[in-house]
């Protein structure tokens, strides 16, 4: 069986992972890396090392020697690896293989992978002290990474340090933001960093997209030398309360498509900067929400900030929403569906034509090889159509919802109303920032509540 050998090398601005013969760098500016206590500097880059790597004893079935002692993060880095994995068949439906062997193979590759050397001794750093007005966030354009930046700044009057990951597979995605981020920059003042991650390279970029699966606990990682420079009291993930949904596969497992970033894989997140004496908490101020709340808080509330909304991952030249995917046909239905133009954030596709429908993966048994599908979309998507359909909008969509699956949503209208149009717990968010959002998104959902319910009176839609 082949073997692989990983090592990392310490730079003046960063470190090297090397693996084989081939070598990727990961850099900051310098006074950015000077910023990590010295012992930290090697146990960052061997974390980072092992993160990037770790798949490749199951992709391809090989050994991996470690040419360092096993990192202290290494038991949190392979949990939440192997509490993702689980899912590859609900994102691969199709793949000539179960659940049971995913897990498996998993399992068993760690006794494929060796380390070198006893563990260092945990460095006697004292613990940097954080301020309570500086945040830092991973952006993305996305509704959720908008809508936390706004609730940051606008509500709870916090200072940002934003970043953005440029992938070696997302060329196109990240000249789109390029884009947009000089016009968000010019407009409200916030600088949007750009981090680089070569490391990117070792995943792989097509088929079952192995390497991908603990991308939370990756980016977390290669921020850790700008939480230690700024020393803000909280880092923002985005992550809405769908994320925390599980479903019992047909095999029996418990399933979480999103198992990384539900509030049980953001609070172990803290514990990864806590190994590196840090105490900056990291939450998700969204959490409590789903996407029809959301959308309707940052368009309604935060117009000027939610109109450099983009989701599509195929966007090229200078159009921003391509029009034939399945994000932009959720886009535009959840747009429709609370009475907002899309065309406010340039989708200007019609997404309810006949050559559309198959984008909303609602009208088939058939599955698709594609997370589309997942379980903890599905029944708000159901909820979206509905509320487009007393909104009157038309189509071929429209009537084959009408047709189709008109009554079963309204059998479970209740339910769906109770379930998406409340605010649910708050999980991951301290107790001084909750107590301020907790008050402003009751009464954004109790708006919300009183305008659906008002369409709700009105006769079904037009066909």
């Amino acid at each position: 069986m082949k073997t692989l050998r990983v090592s990392v090398q310490i730079l003046p601005d960063g470190f090297s992972v090397i693996l084989g013969n081939v070598s990727q760098k990961i850099s900051y500016p310098v006074r950015t890396w000077r910023s990590v206590p010295l012992p930290y500097r090697q146990q960052l880059a061997e974390t980072l090392a092992y993160a990037f790597t770790q798949h490749l004893a199951t992709q391809r079935k090989t050994n991996i020697v470690y040419t360092f002692p096993v990192p202290l993060t290494q038991a949190l880095v392979f949990y939440e690896y192997l509490y993702s994995i689980a899912a590859v068949k609900v994102e691969y439906p199709e793949a000539p293989f179960t659940t049971a062997d995913v897990i498996r193979d998993t399992y068993n590759s760690d006794f494929r992978i060796r380390f070198t050397g006893s563990p260092r001794p945990h460095p006697p750093v004292k613990p940097s002290a954080y301020r309570k007005l500086p945040f830092i966030m991973p952006f993305s354009f996305g509704k959720d990474s908008l809508t936390t930046f706004a609730l940051a700044t606008r509500l709870l009057k916090l200072e940002p340090h934003i970043f953005y990951f440029n992938e070696p597979s997302s060329t196109g995605e990240v000249s789109m933001k390029r884009r947009l981020k000089s016009r968000f920059e010019a407009e409200f003042g916030t600088p949007l960093t750009e981090v680089v991650n070569r490391l990117g390279n070792f995943r792989q970029a097509d088929g079952l997209m192995w390497g991908w699966d603990t991308l939370l606990t990756q980016y977390t990682a290669l921020l850790l030398p700008y939480v230690f420079r700024i020393s803000p009291g909280n880092f923002f993930w985005s992550d809405e309360n769908s994320l925390n949904e599980q479903e019992i596969n047909e095999e029996g497992f418990i399933i979480n498509p999103t198992q990384e970033q539900s509030a049980p894989g953001i609070l172990q997140l803290n514990n990864l900067y806590r190994m590196f004496s840090v105490n900056t908490v990291i939450s998700s101020l969204i959490e409590p929400l789903y996407e029809l709340a959301i959308l309707f808080i940052l368009h309604g509330q935060f117009g000027d900030i939610g109109k450099y909304q983009l989701s599509c991952d195929h966007s090229h030249g200078s159009k921003r929403w391509c029009g034939d995917c399945f994000e932009c046909a959720r886009v535009y239905l959840f747009f429709t569906a609370l009475g907002l133009d899309p065309r406010r954030i340039e989708l200007n596709d019609n997404m309810f034509t006949a050559s559309k429908i198959r984008h909303f993966y609602l009208f088939t048994d058939k599955k698709a090889n594609s997370l589309d599908l997942v379980f903890q979309s599905y029944p708000e998507r159901l909820l979206a159509f509905y509320l487009a359909y007393k909104r009157r909008a038309n189509g071929p969509a429209m009537k084959l919802f009408a047709g189709t699956l008109l009554p079963y949503v309204e059998s479970r209208r209740t339910e769906l109303y109770r379930k998406y149009l409340s605010v649910h717990d708050f999980r991951t968010v301290p107790d001084h920032l909750s107590v301020k959002l907790l008050p402003f998104y009751r009464e954004q959902l109790k708006q919300l509540r009183a305008i659906v319910s008002a369409a709700d009176r009105v006769p079904g839609g037009k066909s």
